[in-house]
């Protein structure tokens, strides 16, 4: 893993172990023998791993963010731990750099990471069931189409990073902007598309990534650069929504009140 981490999502992080294949190779993490230049069953051992790993952490987040939105005590209980937990994400995520092959501990540290980020999926979930269900839905098909394109593609896409790495610095500084200067009207809609297009491009990115230049043993890195990229879209796709509903609801006041007066 290199020291290219990317937290940006809302005003929450978003960590990301991530670059390009020279940094990965240079990391120290790319063996000689990489996925692509291994043996076709090692190949297919290594993506199997790395989707199922995938696949129960989309599961759990899933299933936390939907108890979240339906039981008003386990909200109660979960969301108080909500900030502390990007904390815990933060030092988990930044651990697996010493442990990403060290079996159970990379398991462990994977389950804590994923664990903290669906309290913050939950924390959205109970705040618009709603917009959340619709932002999975297209979360979800944009995941499928993205991944099979990647797969199908015959075009080198690990010329993509320094577009992503530009718009990633883009959607940091609008971050910021809005953090430190609050008044300064940054418009959601904007950013939010900004942010769908950035992480579906690193959803293309790291597929194309994992599968040339990961060693088979980092099966667990892997699986976490594309839960985290798919987080980011789910998140940037909740945004848009919200905003959406938002300018909607404010539209409706301001008639009724004209319509009052």
């Amino acid at each position: 893993m290199n020291s290219d981490y990317k937290y940006n999502y809302s005003s929450q992080y978003s960590a990301k172990p991530h670059g390009g294949s020279k940094q990965y190779q240079s990391s120290g993490y790319a063996s000689k023998q990489n996925v692509f230049a291994s043996h076709i069953s090692v190949r297919m051992a290594f993506m199997r791993k790395v989707y199922a790993i995938l696949t129960a952490q989309l599961v759990a987040t899933s299933l936390i963010a939907y108890l979240m939105a339906t039981n008003y005590r386990l909200q109660r209980l979960l969301l108080p731990f909500v900030g502390p937990s990007a904390i815990f994400a933060l030092v988990s995520v930044a651990a697996l750099y010493f442990f990403a092959r060290k079996y159970p501990i990379n398991m462990a540290l994977l389950a804590v990471f994923t664990l903290c980020e669906s309290l913050t999926i939950g924390a959205l979930a109970a705040y618009r069931p709603e917009i959340a269900l619709q932002a999975l839905f297209l979360t979800s098909g944009m995941f499928v189409f993205l991944t099979i394109y990647t797969f199908q593609t015959k075009y080198e896409l690990s010329n993509m990073r320094s577009i992503l790495y530009m718009g990633l610095h883009m959607l940091s500084i609008s971050a910021l902007v809005g953090y430190f200067i609050p008044f300064l009207s940054i418009n959601e809609l904007a950013i939010s598309l900004l942010g769908v297009s950035v992480f579906c491009g690193y959803i293309v990115y790291d597929t194309y990534i994992i599968s040339k230049t990961f060693s088979p043993d980092d099966y667990v890195l892997a699986s976490i650069t594309l839960y985290i990229d798919i987080i980011n879209v789910f998140v940037y796709i909740f945004r848009f929504l919200n905003e959406v509903k938002e300018k909607e609801n404010r539209r409706k006041y301001k008639t009724a009140r004209e319509d009052k007066d």
